[in-house]
């Protein structure tokens, strides 16, 4: 109960090692990050004043448990905030994240059909208004960060109710929703992305189609605003009653109504424009109102879910409890930048604070301080590249935040009560302002966190008793600054690969996946489809995740990160995927469960013209793939690869010849009999029109991406 009585004795030892396994522990195991941080910062203050032969402060021994006693004010307090920080979100009134996933959902209802909508109008223009994209663009990044928002909201919102009654109803209900926006952004971006690389000027035949299927497509369009909007609403109290189910299914009936007359009416337009098979002028055409088709198809699949809202699929909760602290693939992971990798090198930082901390050194440092590794818990991390811009972010938002508070303090820290006000009011503002900084930047988010957390900390010093003893903030910064030398002292020895050497490996191994996921989409032996949309959207997402570390990594003698290069052939990439998910969707035949690939492909695909067309394809994403070793060019002399005969090769006119050569054949051979009746997307010169898009637009985002490299 009185802790070590002497240095290195038997129970020194036994507290040591105790001590030095919990922090293991903590590291080792798959604990949340600010769990481990709060936990060991915590702690270390009392292992050191149990390790310490003259302990200071009150503590409670042999269950003399008293309010007053240091340990049992320290869970005070700590119950004290959070109660007061889990009651601002009550009050005035909830902030729950079920509400606000709500909240998001009723956005998207009404934005996705929006967005369809002014597509329409600028497909339906007579020329291509460069104006127009940027808008269409702007909402439908908007869209993408909306539906990540609801997605991680619907995951939170499993605290409120425990997977249980009608929130759990509703959270169930708005995974449906979720899923299905996933799947209609993805057709969406790749409407756009075939419209971009088809828009440099619109035919006569375009203008005459288009004009006379816009009001068709807007009809459509309205009728699955209205009923998806009404859905969301409807299913949002976690049931659906009779009088609903009714307006649903007249709803239903409505847009399903509109999408026949778009498909009748596209027909008849063909015919009396006496088009018989597909013209190279009227690609893009057949495939955007089929992906409208599709769209209005998939709101009234949606509905009709809804409708049965008892059979729901359950939701995939985000893995969590006990189990996943000793998940074995995280725990064990010894990839360079793995989770074992960041025990060591925080450990040992610890270790070696603690220790320092201990034993100190003369006047500089007081003996059987925690204070040193107390800063070095706040300063852990996973990150690597930006490792060295946080730690001294957080230098500069430790000291200025104590020497700040310390400035106030010493000013209006005296008992007299206008002093008090003076101060209680400089406190709210200066923790209002900075708490602000944290929340809503992405750059000085640390900064603005420990401004406001030391700074305060200091303004709470209480009455001013004697002179002032600037110390303690010299103690503070001379700890600090030993942590942050601690922590990127271990971060350089133990970091075996730099962040843009792992952006460039992941960029790879995204090219890769995607190169063979083509050449088995278009494999004339392969009777199914891969369906990669998936694990190559994971891929591209950790490559930029790689690729922001990159951007704040140290670069020394090496050239400046292309930042902006970087951002170019990431957006390229997530172009390529919406239109790779979109060819893939294309060449199913059925359910997703099946993978079977259409006969009308399996067929075509056994094409001489056809198969050149999609080699040359596959031929340009490998150059680019090349070009991509750009990134980890770090010297000032030519990349080789710029000198390469693919480098300058004229693919886009080759796929082009090879393209109309199979239009000519297709033709010719009759495969593209127009048909009267039918949903567009069962026509086949709309199927085959969306694949030829598909590729042509996979051609410009290379080119793209291609542009980008070669004029940095």
């Amino acid at each position: 109960p009185d802790g070590a009585p002497e240095v290195f004795d038997f129970i020194w030892w036994f507290g040591f090692v105790a001590g030095a396994g919990f922090i293991f522990c903590l590291l080792w195991l798959n604990w949340d990050i600010n769990t481990a941080v709060f936990a060991i910062s915590t702690f270390v203050g009392y292992w050191m004043v149990f390790l310490s032969p003259e302990q200071s402060g009150s503590f409670s021994k042999r269950l003399d448990i008293r309010y007053d006693h240091q340990e049992t004010s320290d869970i005070i307090v700590a119950f004290v905030g959070c109660f007061l920080a889990i009651a601002a979100t009550l009050l005035p009134w909830p902030l729950t994240a079920l509400s606000g996933a709500i909240s998001v959902a009723h956005e998207l209802a009404e934005a996705v059909p929006r967005t369809w909508l002014e597509f329409t109008d600028y497909l339906c223009d007579d020329t291509a208004n460069i104006y127009e994209q940027d808008r269409i663009i702007a909402a439908l990044r908007e869209l993408q960060a909306k539906a990540g928002q609801m997605r991680i909201l619907i995951d939170s919102s499993w605290w409120e109710c425990f997977g249980l009654g009608t929130r759990q109803r509703i959270r169930r209900t708005l995974s449906a929703l979720d899923r299905w926006i996933v799947e209609s952004y993805d057709l969406q971006s790749a409407a756009w992305s075939t419209c971009i690389a088809s828009s440099e000027k619109w035919g006569k035949q375009h203008r005459q189609l288009m004009s006379e299927v816009e009001p068709h497509i807007k009809e459509g369009l309205k009728a699955s605003q209205t009923l998806l909007g009404y859905c969301v609403r409807s299913a949002c109290d976690g049931d659906i009653d009779d009088a609903e189910e009714a307006l649903m299914v007249d709803l239903i009936e409505k847009v399903e109504i509109a999408e026949r007359g778009l498909s009748t009416k596209f027909h008849q337009t063909k015919k009396d424009m006496m088009i018989a098979d597909i013209s190279e002028e009227l690609i893009l055409e057949h495939s955007f109102c089929a992906s409208i088709a599709i769209f209005c198809k998939g709101v009234a699949a949606f509905a009709k879910e809804l409708i049965d809202i008892d059979n729901l699929p359950q939701n995939i909760e985000v893995p969590g409890g006990l189990p996943e602290l000793f998940n074995r693939g995280i725990i064990f992971d010894t990839s360079p930048a793995g989770h074992l990798n960041f025990v060591l090198r925080n450990y040992l930082a610890l270790m070696l604070a603690f220790v320092i901390g201990f034993f100190g050194y003369k006047d500089l440092l007081v003996p059987h301080s925690a204070s040193i590794s107390c800063t070095a818990s706040l300063l852990l991390s996973k990150a690597f590249g930006s490792a060295v811009v946080k730690n001294l972010q957080r230098v500069q938002g430790v000291v200025l935040g104590t020497v700040v508070g310390q400035v106030f303090h010493r000013l209006f820290g005296n008992c007299l009560w206008h002093n008090q006000v003076i101060l209680g009011t400089i406190l709210f503002v200066y923790s209002a302002g900075f708490l602000f900084l944290y929340y809503n930047s992405v750059s000085y988010s640390y900064v603005g966190c420990l401004l406001a957390a030391f700074g305060a900390s200091k303004m709470l010093g209480g009455c001013i008793t004697g002179g002032f003893n600037p110390k303690a903030t010299y103690d503070a910064i001379v700890t600090t600054i030993i942590a942050v030398f601690l922590i990127l002292l271990m971060d350089s020895i133990f970091s075996r690969k730099r962040a843009s050497d792992m952006t460039h490996e992941a960029l790879q191994d995204t090219w890769n996946f995607l190169l063979v996921s083509l050449k088995k989409d278009f494999n004339p032996k392969a009777n199914s489809v891969p369906l990669c949309k998936g694990d190559l959207l994971a891929k591209i997402e950790r490559t930029n995740t790689w690729g922001r570390e990159a951007y704040f990594e140290p670069r020394y003698w090496r050239t400046p990160w292309q930042d902006r290069t970087f951002d170019s052939a990431i957006i390229g990439t997530r172009n390529i995927r919406y239109d790779v998910s979109n060819i893939e969707g294309t060449l199913l035949d059925g359910t997703q469960e099946s993978a079977r690939k259409r006969p009308l492909f399996v067929k075509l695909q056994q094409q001489e013209d056809f198969q050149q067309m999609t080699s040359i394809v596959i031929q340009k994403v490998a150059s680019v793939q090349k070009l991509l070793y750009f990134f980890v060019h770090e010297t000032p002399e030519r990349m080789q690869e710029f000198d390469e005969p693919d480098a300058t090769r004229e693919f886009r006119y080759e796929e082009l010849i090879a393209m109309r050569a199979f239009l000519k054949q297709s033709n010719a051979a009759g495969i593209f009999t127009p048909q009267d009746t039918g949903s567009l997307t069962d026509d086949v010169s709309c199927q085959v029109c969306t694949v030829l898009a598909s590729l042509n637009a996979i051609m410009f985002n290379c080119r793209q991406i291609q542009h980008a490299i070669m004029q940095s």
